[in-house]
């Protein structure tokens, strides 16, 4: 298994320029938390039953004024590993 690597991840929001103040202060001091998260995801609306294994690993970026938190999904920015 292979564990997340929180500068590797502060590396590829910066080269994306994922670097603007909060969203909702205004805040520039940014944590990423340690540790991922799975977001479940659902097949239909309708039902909101969680399919087995359909989820998708995220990071989350902490304002660190007013606590909001950002996802970012480790897929979309190439942080999973394929081993």
């Amino acid at each position: 298994m292979n564990e997340f690597n929180k500068q590797q991840a502060i590396d590829t929001l910066i080269e994306k320029a994922a670097i603007y103040p909060c969203h909702r202060c205004g805040n520039v001091k940014f944590a990423v938390l340690d540790g991922v998260s799975l977001l479940p995801l659902i097949e239909c609306i309708d039902s909101h039953t969680v399919v087995d294994k359909m989820n998708t690993p995220i990071f989350h970026v902490l304002c660190e004024n007013c606590g909001v938190l950002t996802a970012h999904s480790l897929g979309m920015l190439d942080l999973m590993s394929n081993k």
